[in-house]
Formats: C-alpha cells, structure tokens, sequence
C-alpha cells in the first residue's frame, strides 16, 4: 500500500496472539539502532487512552461475548483508538525515522474478517480498509511482516506464559481459528504482506534469532531497512 509522501518508512509487525511480535519488534529496533538508524515505536491497541480503556473492557468480556457483536460494530473503537495516535505516526514518518508498529489497521483487518462467513469476508476488508485510511486519513503501512505461527501452537505458547490470564478472544479456539484465515487470506492478496513462517516441517516453533534474520533479509531485499 504505497502512496505516501513523506520519508520515512512504515512496517508493522503481525500474527496472532503468541506468534512473538514483541520480541521481533523488540530485534528489529535493535538491530535498526544499532546501524543508527532513528527508530519510533507504536503498540496497538493503546490500553492507556481513552478508547484503549474501552477496548480492554470489551476484551474482558465486561460487554458480552465477542461472537455477540457485529465486526463492524467493534471495529469502530479500534479505529478511533488507531486515530489518535495518527498525527504522532505522521510526524515519525515526516521526520525520516523507520516506524514499527505491534499492530496496526491489518490486525483488525484479519480478526474482525475472520468472524464473518468467508463469503462476507472481502466486502468487510474493502469496507475497513476505506474508513481507516480514506475516512479517516491514517498512513498507509509499507509493509506488514506476518509471523505465521498455527493458532493451535501460537495458544500453547501463550499458556506458558507468566503474564495476565488470556482474555475472551484469546480463549476463542474458533476466533483464533478465523484470525488465522484472515491473516493468511491477506498475506495473499496483498504485495506488501512478507508472510515469515515461524515453525519448521515437525511443527516446531524456529528460535527467535533465526526468525529474525528471516524479517531482516525480507526487509532488506525490499529497500525497507
């Protein structure tokens, strides 16, 4: 998704919950500063602003359960929570320094399209893709690196875990399973998708260095870093 004037460079890192985002993201910046190259981070969804706050209370089940709720309904609190960090990725941007994002539209894009019929599912992503960046004006990402771990082994890792208790889309086998349709059916529609296979032949998940250098050359290969 090309088309933007500023300088810098805009990659987001995605997969679903307990593919290890952070801890690429945590690399890449890493690796970024130590070649000095100027770095900004953004994690998604932003649970310390006012509709992060709000969406931390509907993952929590406080509003019922997600399969109750329309996908287009919950979209709108992620998005306007995307808004309000749009004018400090612009600056970034603006600015020449490389943007990583724990996130971003595209999550949204994979999760909220996954719970719909499949022959629902690409009019929902047209629509999300028009109201996040033509409505309401966010950047447009350079590319999106996908860590693609089975949900099935991504939910193992999460268990293990010494962290908050898993939160209702978390404990969804079937939620989890659509994210991964959604996330699988972009990585194919769209160039700028760098789909990283995370688990080798045995269904093993890759050690995190050698995940790495897989995002680096992808990255590398296409000008990006």
């Amino acid at each position: 998704m090309a088309g933007r004037a500023d300088k810098g460079k805009f990659i987001v890192i995605e997969g679903n919950d307990g593919s290890g985002k952070t801890t690429q993201l945590e690399l890449l910046k890493s690796f970024l500063t130590k070649k000095q190259t100027p770095v900004q981070i953004f994690d998604f969804p932003q649970y310390q602003t006012f509709h992060g706050e709000f969406l931390g209370r509907l993952l929590n089940g406080e509003f019922g359960d997600l399969d109750q709720i329309n996908p287009y309904l919950v979209t709108f609190p992620y998005a306007l929570d995307r808004l309000g960090a749009t004018p400090y990725i612009k600056a970034a941007l603006d600015s020449g320094k490389i943007v990583l994002s724990n996130r971003y539209v595209t999550s949204n894009l994979a999760h909220q399209s996954g719970r719909l019929p499949k022959e629902k599912r690409r009019s929902f992503i047209d629509w999300n893709i028009e109201l996040e960046y033509y409505v309401n004006g966010l950047p447009r990402e350079d590319a999106v690196v996908f860590l693609y771990v089975p949900h099935k082994n991504a939910r193992k890792l999460l268990k293990k875990r010494q962290r908050r208790g898993l939160d209702i889309a978390e404990n969804d086998q079937e939620y989890l399973s659509g994210a991964e349709e959604g996330y699988l059916y972009l990585a194919d529609r769209f160039d700028h998708w760098i789909k990283i296979d995370c688990v080798d032949e045995k269904g093993k998940i890759l050690p995190k260095n050698e995940i790495h250098k897989r995002i680096v050359l992808e990255l590398s290969s296409r000008h990006l870093i």
